[in-house]
C-alpha cells in the first residue's frame, strides 16, 4: 500500500490535510475479530501492530468526529509517526502527543495492544 497525501475529507480544518502522507488503518476490532463491514471499503488486511508501533513510533491525537449520515458512529483518528521523521516534527507542533502506555485509544501493554472498547466509537490510525 503506497502512502497518499491526506486529502480534505473529514474536518476541513484538520491540520494534516495536504501536509502528511500516509495510509489509514482501522484498529478497532469486533469482539476480537476483523469486522464484517467497514465504511472504508471491502478490503481487509491484518498488519501486526508491532511492525509499525515499535520503540521508534510516536502517537498523536488528531480528531474525534461523526460522519455525515452516520450519527450513531463516532471516529477517533490518531497519527502514528517515526520519531525522527518530518511527519513527527509536524505533529509535535500541531497535535497532542499520546503516551503509548497511558491512553484509552491505542495502548501498548507489555507485548500486546489494546484499543478503545466502545461499540459506537471506531479508532483509525493514519
Amino acid at each position: 500500500m503506497a502512502p497518499q497525501i491526506k486529502d480534505n475529507e473529514g474536518d476541513p480544518y484538520c491540520p494534516i490535510n495536504r501536509e502528511l502522507e500516509g495510509v489509514f488503518f482501522w484498529v478497532t476490532r469486533s469482539r476480537g475479530d476483523l469486522p464484517t463491514i467497514s465504511p472504508f471499503g471491502d478490503i481487509r488486511v491484518v498488519v501486526p501492530l508491532e511492525r509499525v508501533f515499535d520503540e521508534s513510533a510516536r502517537l498523536y491525537f488528531l480528531d474525534f468526529y461523526c460522519m455525515s449520515g452516520q450519527s450513531r458512529n463516532h471516529y477517533v483518528t490518531l497519527v502514528l509517526t517515526e520519531r525522527k521523521s518530518k511527519a513527527n516534527r509536524f505533529c509535535r507542533k500541531h497535535l497532542v502527543r499520546l503516551e503509548e502506555d497511558e491512553n484509552v485509544f491505542l495502548m501498548k501493554e507489555g507485548g500486546t495492544y489494546k484499543t478503545l472498547r466502545q461499540d459506537k466509537v471506531w479508532v483509525e490510525v493514519f
